[in-house]
């Protein structure tokens, strides 16, 4: 990755913070491939799907927090005998200690529910119901051509 990506931060449910990245059309198509690729014998169309998410979340991955249980902080107003208090963001703070992703360690990394979080956002991110599709293409208009 040499060029600079976008990325977005998350907090998981277990506090791990991770960057993560939208996959291009092109590396969702690879993802794919190299799972049809992988699997032997017959398998269910939930299984080879569950595996492209899988490798797709590895893949979208590009840092994660050294430490977890990181998480929000609701700013307060001062009331009687309480200090206020700042919001605090750990995703923006300066001091969190990040650390390339090595998807060798993602079962080290992240717990069941944070993968199951990781695996939803992939497939907000890079699939469309086919009720989303609908709506798409019912918000179609016809267009004259010569």
């Amino acid at each position: 990755m040499d060029e600079i990506e976008d990325l977005k931060a998350i907090i998981l449910p277990s506090g791990r913070l991770v960057r993560l990245r939208e996959l291009n059309p092109d590396e969702v198509d690879e993802v794919t491939a190299v799972v049809a690729d992988t699997i032997t014998g017959q398998t269910s169309l939930v299984t080879f799907q569950k595996e492209i998410s899988k490798l797709g979340v590895k893949r979208m991955i590009v840092e994660v927090s050294k430490k977890k249980g990181l998480a929000e902080v609701s700013a307060r107003p001062a009331r009687e005998g309480v200090p206020a208090r700042e919001a605090y963001d750990p995703r923006l703070d300066p001091k969190v200690e990040w650390t390339q992703f090595d998807a060798e360690h993602y079962k080290k990394l992240f717990s069941a529910r944070d993968h199951e979080a990781l695996l939803q956002i992939y497939s907000m991110l890079h699939e469309v119901s086919r009720t989303e599709a609908a709506m798409i293409w019912g918000k179609s208009i016809p267009v004259a051509t010569k």
